[in-house]
């Protein structure tokens, strides 16, 4: 999804002190005064917007439960608590330096609130990693749209993809012969939680796949992707995104290798991808802003299966792992009906059963949510996937 609205034009829309005389004001030079903006952090009480003091700069990482920022505890003038369950970082104004890629780590979510200013030049990355998810996202086989393990022998499925703003891709299996697609039977998990993110949830772990009637003692682990983490940006004057806010699922582990076995282990499902949650007066989007869902694994014939892709921070679909010799592939994340009406999340890709003479793959997660508060219009040209749903302060 993209976005075409001048700065100058939003400016005199929504910004205090912007005006037809000065069209060149922007927030981000101190032009206005702090203060809540007229509207609550979603989550929280307005007077979270007084309780950060001081500006904080992030360029490498923040844990939501270690309460550290690039490894260090919070500066002076800086709120950095754990409140109903959410990680809290109240500032004067927030920024990641051009270049810079912040991993956010940890099991709560996210919440940054900015008495004036947010300004992401660089990335906030707030994914899943693999089998490790995202700050408030949950582990493979957990969350309430949690992806469904693989059957044994002789159907040897691949894990589901995990479900959040939509389904879960469906597992292939192996049952016939090489004629024939395997016929699906593990199908993705179902959809959770609400479009305008009333709970800040984070995505959803993928399914683990078979392991065989043997087991696998090469390459044991085919667990599912990690859910997507739970990101929350609360400004009182502007946010800012030029680089990029990714809050995907991770990629599904291939299946595993028996030696003494063609066919071994089938491939685990994709996590679903997290939420992100913006809000503020004005809001700019140069870059991008993505929760997509990871791709599944690809299933093991004579080699192990490939692992699927973690979701990007961009359009476009996490691949599928790639699977054994003359296996099929793991399902890839799908973003369906990306040019549809806002709300619009896409379901996971099934894995693809050209043949089934190998171990299936999984099913790829599903897309997450993305909720936009603000005033007037969106600035910018940036990429926003899944298509977010929209709300006036």
């Amino acid at each position: 999804m993209r976005f075409a609205l001048p700065w100058a034009v939003l400016c005199t829309l929504t910004v205090p002190g912007c005006t037809a005389d000065n069209p060149d004001f922007h927030p981000a030079d101190g032009g206005t005064d702090s203060g809540s903006g007229g509207f609550a952090p979603s989550h929280l009480t307005a007077d979270w917007f007084a309780r950060g003091q001081a500006p904080v700069s992030v360029s490498q990482s923040i844990d939501t439960d270690a309460l550290t920022l690039d490894g260090r505890t919070a500066p002076a003038g800086v709120t950095f608590a754990v409140k109903d369950g959410l990680a809290v970082l109240a500032v004067s104004r927030f920024d990641v330096p051009a270049l810079a890629v912040v991993r956010v780590r940890g099991s709560n979510p996210l919440v940054v609130v900015s008495a004036t200013t947010i300004e992401l030049r660089g990335a906030l990355d707030g994914s899943a990693r693999g089998n490790e998810p995202g700050p408030g996202g949950s582990p493979p086989d957990t969350g309430p749209g949690a992806g469904s393990r693989g059957l044994g022998s002789p159907l040897n499925s691949g894990g589901s993809g995990a479900g959040y703003g939509d389904h879960g891709g469906r597992a292939g299996s192996v049952s016939g012969n090489c004629a024939s697609p395997g016929t699906g039977q593990n199908p993705g998990a179902i959809p959770y939680g609400e479009p305008l993110l009333g709970y800040l949830a984070g995505g959803s772990g993928g399914g683990t796949g078979s392991i065989g009637m043997a087991g696998c003692p090469i390459n044991t682990d085919c667990r599912g992707g990690g859910g997507g983490g739970a990101l929350q940006l609360s400004a009182a004057v502007s946010i800012v995104v030029d680089g990029a806010i990714n809050a995907g699922g991770g990629g599904g582990k291939g299946g595993c290798k028996n030696p003494a076995q063609i066919e071994s282990g089938s491939g685990g499902g994709g996590g679903s991808g997290g939420s992100i949650l913006l809000e503020a007066p004005a809001l700019e989007v140069s870059g991008a802003v993505a929760a997509n869902g990871g791709g599944g694994g690809g299933g093991a014939f004579y080699t192990a299966g490939g692992i699927g892709g973690d979701g990007l921070a961009g359009a476009a679909a996490a691949l599928g792992g790639t699977g054994g010799q003359d296996a099929p592939f793991g399902g890839a994340e799908v973003v369906a009906e990306r040019g549809g009406p806002g709300g619009t999340a896409g379901p996971g890709g099934d894995s693809r059963d050209v043949t089934n003479c190998g171990n299936s793959g999984g099913g790829g997660g599903a897309a997450g949510r993305v909720h936009l508060r603000l005033r007037g219009a969106i600035a910018g040209a940036g990429v926003m996937s899944p298509l977010p749903t929209v709300e006036s302060l």
